[in-house]
This record gives C-alpha cells, structure tokens and sequence, in this order.
C-alpha cells in the first residue's frame, strides 16, 4: 500500500526523510533524572528541546507524523550491539496487566501472553555498556524533534535505557510462537510510563522474512523504511505493532524519549 502523503522534508548528509502522516508546558518541579550527553552544560550535544507553542494558539499538525533517519548507525555499529546479547541481561518480553488503576509508582504489573507478545529483551546492567548509544540516539531524535515540520514536542532525555528486542521465528523459540507484538501504544499508567514522549526502533539486522514495523494511521497500515542501521521515530501515543516474524531472527533498539507527560 503506498505510504499516505508521504515526502521528503529535508534533502542533506544525514538523510531525515518525514516518512507520513495523515494531514507542553515545562514543568519545574521534575523529580526524574535524566540521562543526556551532557546535563547542565551551554554547549552540551544535545540539548533539551522545550515547546514554543503558546498555550492559547497551540496548533500542532504533526501529531501523526513518522520520522526516519537512514544509515543513523553504520554496520560496526550494529553489529557492536548485537555482540552485547551475550553480555546484557536476557528476558522474556512481558504485557503489562490492565486492572483500570492507575499505578502511580514505578513498578507495574506484567505478565506473559506470548499469542499477543513473543519478544526476548536484552537489558543493559549498567548504563555504561549502552551510554554511548542513548547519546546517539538523544542527539538524533532531538534534531527530529526540533524541526520546523515535526513534533517540537518538551523532551528532556531518557530515563528508560534502551534495550534490544529481539523476534525469532518459532522453531527457534521454546514457545513454537513466532516472534510478534500485537498492536499496542508505548505510552501507559504509571510515572515513567506517562512520560514517554517519542519511540523509536533502530534495526540492527536484515538477514529475516516478516517483522515489519506497523505503525496505524487513522485505518492506514503503514510501513516505514526498515533497513539495517535506519531509525524509526514515532509519538509513543501511536498504535503501533511488529509483524510475525517467519524466518530468521529480527533484532532492534527500542526505547523512547521522555519529557513532561502530555497536558
């Protein structure tokens, strides 16, 4: 299906492309700590970006738009993260349990459901090992961000460290399910959840059949560019879904930016 109003909005050596789309007050009392390059620093790399919107004239089109950066990680690059499947800690993706409460702690409840969610997660132990990845991906998605024709929404770093999400077809898997998420939002209850302001996936490998990356539209199904090294970035409000993946292994890094929650 041909992508829904989909252009080029810039045309340089870092390859943004607005993928499609369908067409924040600050808050002073942040108890979070953030990660970026270089907190509290004028020349820090990447830099905050704060709405300019006035409150009574906000007006913001691009609530649906789809970001995509090709070639934002080289091929040593991605296959660094890879090798770090050995070192990082290995688990089960797991759904988080609705009981129509909102858990205002950080702890939620999760539990497996492989029919809607077959995932293993690769989980950094210390920040160190992915340190230099969030700073990457911050400086990336805050250029995005920032934009004339994106979100400009009030981001202020990560608090969630990325992880790798790894999709295997099921005879490679213990649950003979192929790997697959069902459509869901990234944004939820709780703190932190709440304060997840843009996702995004960088692929790591292309040697799989399936996996793709389906993000709605309205009714739309839509599919951005999804090769190896390339970023995806998206509002962690969107329904969002990974395909079954049929052969092989499909890996990536997923995360989100985070920033005061939505108003």
């Amino acid at each position: 299906m041909k992508n829904p109003k989909s252009r080029t909005t810039r045309k340089d050596p870092n390859h943004w492309h607005h993928v499609a789309s369908s067409s924040g007050k600050k808050n002073q009392h942040y108890s979070y700590k953030y990660y970026s390059s270089a907190p509290g620093k004028k020349n820090a790399e990447f830099r905050p970006h704060h709405a300019k919107h006035q409150e009574d004239t906000r007006v913001v089109p691009t609530l649906d738009r789809v970001m995509y950066q090709e070639k934002a990680f080289s091929e040593e690059e991605c296959e660094k993260i890879l090798s770090y499947r050995t070192e990082w800690m290995r688990k089960d993706g797991k759904i988080q349990k609705s009981d129509n409460t909102v858990n205002l702690g950080k702890d939620q409840n999760f539990v497996d459901d492989f029919e809607y969610r077959q995932t293993t997660l690769y989980i950094p132990q210390e920040q160190e090992s992915a340190e230099w990845i969030m700073k990457k991906i911050l400086n990336i998605v805050n250029t995005a961000n920032s934009m004339k024709d994106a979100w400009n929404f009030d981001i202020r770093g990560i608090i969630e460290i990325p992880n790798i999400m790894e999709y295997t077809e099921g005879p490679l898997h213990e649950s003979g399910i192929d790997g697959h998420y069902g459509f869901h939002i990234d944004i939820g209850p709780g703190r932190v959840p709440s304060m997840r302001k843009i996702a995004y996936s960088v692929i790591l490998n292309d040697d799989y059949d399936g996996g793709k990356l389906n993000i709605k539209l309205g009714r739309q199904d839509h599919y951005p560019p999804q090769e190896k090294g390339g970023i995806i970035m998206f509002p962690s409000y969107m329904l969002h879904c990974v395909e079954p993946v049929t052969r092989g292994t499909r890996c990536a890094v997923v995360g989100w930016i985070h920033g005061p929650s939505f108003l």
